[in-house]
């Protein structure tokens, strides 16, 4: 019984959707009764053949809300938008950029932390991208810098891929 009651429930639902559906308005009144209601209220559209004309901005004037009725579903006619001018930017093209500046070596990415001297021959350690590089002279890091010399005071990288000479102070090293 209560599934013959179900079903008897569920097909009056479905007559009465489809009912509904027969008789139901078509959704273009809709949108002619609200259109009909804006040329009412004094709005006239700028769209010529489907087109809007890119030269002309709408624009809302504010609205003052304090006086707004107290019924949230009240209906409203907002008035009748501005048209403005845009103005378009010249077509002169940007100036020529000057010449190009030769590429330069980027500023060395090592940090010495030390030296080590053994039968004459210098070893300095650096961090360099987050590892540790024990160097001497003739070395290639990472296929970019070729360690060119090692003094007192000084190393001397050559950045590879521009043949630039780059120095290295050791002041902070022992």
């Amino acid at each position: 019984m209560k599934r013959s009651f179900r079903s008897l429930a569920i097909w009056i639902a479905l007559a009465a959707t489809a009912v509904a559906t027969v008789f139901a308005p078509p959704s273009s009144q809709d949108v002619v009764a609200s259109a009909d209601a804006m040329r009412k209220a004094g709005y006239t559209p700028q769209v010529e053949s489907g087109r809007a004309d890119p030269d002309r901005v709408l624009e809302l004037e504010p609205r003052d809300l304090s006086d707004a009725p107290s019924d949230s579903f009240s209906s409203t006619l907002w008035p009748a938008p501005r048209v403005a001018s845009v103005r378009k930017p010249s077509a002169t093209p940007p100036p020529p950029a000057g010449p190009a500046a030769a590429p330069t070596a980027p500023p060395l990415p090592f940090r010495v932390m030390g030296r080590y001297v053994a039968n004459g021959e210098s070893t300095v350690f650096m961090q360099y991208n987050e590892r540790t590089v024990a160097a001497t002279e003739g070395m290639v890091i990472d296929d970019r810098y070729r360690v060119e010399k090692i003094s007192g005071t000084a190393i001397e990288l050559m950045y590879v891929p521009l043949n630039e000479r780059q120095v290295l102070a050791l002041s902070s090293a022992n």
